[in-house]
């Protein structure tokens, strides 16, 4: 049982590493604010660079912030601070009104979440000179976010669902898991 965990991880390191490597997502010297909801996902991918930090030749930081729409937020910005604590890795935290951000704007506090999830994670890049922002979508992301796109009505950009790299004026964003299962990242 030990030696098929092992080889799963290392099946699982070695598909990340090779993703990262042929989509060009890190660079030695790169720093990268690593986007931490506090779930298993973003957790895992924080720990994994922080595992092949030296590997890859980068400094990592975490960002997380408190939409205050779960009751359990608190808990998990805390848990993520605790990681942080635990591996000496810079943290940053924030707290946003989701719900009276999307009464005003006239959208789903989802959307209202994910606006000011990116505004934030974007001024702390600028504001600190990250190269770099990782998010932890996964493929059963990917799938949903196809799914979701077609059932509104899109055209060919968004049926191809969601981009490994993102790069605009603001800032760019990596999705090192995007070729994995969140079965395989818990």
């Amino acid at each position: 049982r030990q030696n098929r965990r092992t080889t799963m991880k290392q099946s699982f390191d070695q598909n990340i590493s090779k993703t990262i490597r042929t989509q060009e997502m890190i660079l030695p010297g790169d720093s990268v604010l690593v986007g931490v909801s506090g779930g298993a996902d973003s957790l895992a991918l924080l720990f994994f660079l922080y595992l092949h930090r030296e590997e890859l030749g980068i400094s990592i930081a975490c960002a997380h912030l408190n939409h205050n729409i779960r009751r359990e937020a608190e808990e998990d910005r805390q848990l993520t601070r605790n990681f942080c604590e635990q591996y000496e890795i810079p943290f940053f935290s924030g707290t946003a009104d989701a719900a009276a951000y999307a009464a005003a704007a006239g959208m789903t506090v989802e959307e209202a979440g994910r606006e000011l999830r990116y505004r934030y994670f974007s001024a702390l890049t600028r504001g600190h000179g990250f190269s770099k922002l990782a998010l932890a979508h996964h493929l059963d992301d990917q799938a949903e976010t196809v799914l979701f796109r077609m059932a509104r009505g899109t055209g060919i950009y968004g049926a191809s669902g969601i981009a490994p790299v993102t790069k605009n004026r603001k800032m760019t964003v990596i999705r090192p898991f995007l070729n994995v299962h969140k079965e395989e990242i818990l």
